[in-house]
């Protein structure tokens, strides 16, 4: 918030929809509220109480929207619902905790800066992180397949399909791995899953994170030198996806671990087919235009 030019820096783009109209005109109109609270915090002619009234507006639009995704979501009976409720829990008692009206006119200012920051990274991650997979989970146990090799016959649970393929053999090849090592802890779990295998498994996990911060560097490297309009977003959806994987050590000591751990898995899944089918595959293809172009000579500009 600090770059001087602050128009649009939320974008709603087509990565950030649901594919509930509903729900897709709130976030709209909610990118665009968020836009208008930053152009009016940084014009100088802006009345004080008006920003107080931001707030306000941002925290009733919050619990509203919030009842209606989560309506929505007891409708279709989404597992995602009960990660969902402890993060908007999580979002409302923030913002109620707060109060403006007893500070003056610069500690209120700090913190308003201060907690505007906060709900528009929030709101702008969480979308990205949870609610673009709100009715499209995937459940690994559904999406098992025979696979024959040299060492027999066995099944892969989220086998990497041609539809993942972006056309570039490295890329490719990192998301692949991805795939392997989700199969590699599923495999794992469903084979008599006990405490004592909990260690083992976590070790798969942790690979997975390794790899994937890996993988994000050198895609995020790639997009920020051919200057990709959606870099932030894209920057964003991975940070998302990381922050739910090291969910991975709250697995410890739970009466339940296997179950914990599958629906983390379930989610991890359903998260990266996701973003690969609608934010990735644009991303390779602004990728490959750039070097296309780099090779013939040509300069694209992008602001």
């Amino acid at each position: 918030m600090s770059d001087g030019n602050h128009n649009e820096i939320f974008k709603f783009t087509e990565a950030c929809k649901v594919g509930v109209p509903v729900i897709d005109a709130e976030h709209e109109h909610l990118f665009e509220f968020m836009n208008n609270v930053i152009a009016s915090f940084y014009d100088e002619n802006r009345d004080n109480i008006s920003l107080e009234e931001y707030i306000e507006v941002l925290f009733d639009y919050g619990k509203h929207h919030f009842q209606h995704e989560e309506e929505y979501m007891k409708k279709i009976n989404d597992p995602e619902l009960e990660h969902q409720l402890k993060a908007h829990k999580k979002f409302v008692e923030k913002i109620s905790a707060i109060n403006l009206h007893d500070l003056g006119d610069p500690e209120k200012d700090a913190l308003t800066i201060h907690l505007i920051e906060f709900c528009l990274k929030w709101l702008y991650d969480h979308i990205l992180y949870s609610d673009i997979i709100i009715g499209k989970m995937r459940h690994l146990a559904d999406t098992a397949v025979e696979v024959t090799d040299e060492t027999g016959t066995h099944l892969v649970y989220c086998p990497f399909e041609d539809k993942y393929r972006t056309g570039d053999p490295v890329r490719d090849e990192e998301y692949k791995v991805i795939f392997e090592l989700l199969n590699k802890t599923y495999t794992m779990l469903k084979n008599n899953h006990s405490e004592d295998d909990y260690d083992a498994e976590k070790a798969v996990l942790d690979d997975l994170a390794v790899h994937c911060i890996y993988h994000y560097a050198n895609q995020e490297k790639a997009l920020h030198d051919a200057r990709y309009p959606d870099y932030d977003a894209h920057v964003r959806a991975h940070c998302a996806f990381l922050d739910r994987l090291d969910e991975r050590d709250d697995a410890e000591g739970m009466p339940d671990q296997r179950k914990f751990l599958v629906e983390l898995l379930d989610y991890l899944y359903t998260w990266i087919t996701y973003h690969i089918t609608h934010m990735d595959k644009h991303a390779d293809e602004f990728l490959q235009q750039y070097e296309e172009d780099k090779k013939n000579g040509k300069k694209k500009f992008v602001f």
